[in-house]
């Protein structure tokens, strides 16, 4: 089944609320960032890239867990999905954008780089990809690159049709098939 038909397979079993909840996920867990930031006293952008290092292979509750401990016991947190540990330390260490940027690049995680950017800039266009929306599109074999770039243009390109950021529709597909909104 073609990336298209899925995603409209997808979409048409989606309900008012799921789509409502998609819309707002990434505005909503802006919001949760910015929350955990004003709390910390750490900037919005840092929280979200904490988040979005912290985020691969493990659950979103891990996730929000491990962001909140990061921020409240520094290098002493004990993190549910430690994996990437030490880019997150780095990060709440950093003493500027800039240099948290150059820790996100297309070559060292296009999913989190994607992720951080979803999070924290509103207006991106780009579309967060992991293992779970390969699967929600029943496309097989493992994230490559490759798969990686083909899926994000079909989520835009479809985004576009229907008038909404790609990052939404993104949000709305994993509301719809996980069943859980923020």
């Amino acid at each position: 089944m073609s990336k298209v038909k899925q995603i409209n397979k997808i979409m048409d079993n989606t309900t008012i609320q799921t789509r409502q909840d998609g819309m707002l996920w990434y505005k909503r867990l802006n919001r949760f960032c910015r929350d955990l930031g004003i709390k910390y006293n750490q900037p919005t952008w840092k929280v979200t890239a904490i988040m979005s290092a912290l985020s691969p292979r493990t659950s979103f509750a891990n996730n929000t867990h491990d962001t909140q401990q990061l921020l409240k016991y520094g290098k002493d947190a004990y993190l549910k999905s430690p994996l990437f540990r030490k880019k997150a330390i780095a990060i709440l260490d950093a003493s500027c954008y800039n240099e948290v940027q150059k820790m996100f690049s297309e070559k060292t995680g296009r999913k989190t780089l994607s992720f951080w950017e979803n999070m924290n800039d509103l207006t991106s266009d780009r579309v967060t990809i992991d293992i779970h929306m390969i699967r929600h599109l029943k496309i097989k074999g493992s994230l490559t690159a490759k798969k990686y770039r083909e899926t994000e243009k079909a989520l835009q390109n479809y985004a576009k049709q229907v008038n909404i950021k790609p990052y939404q529709l993104q949000a709305i597909i994993w509301c719809t098939v996980r069943g859980k909104s923020f």
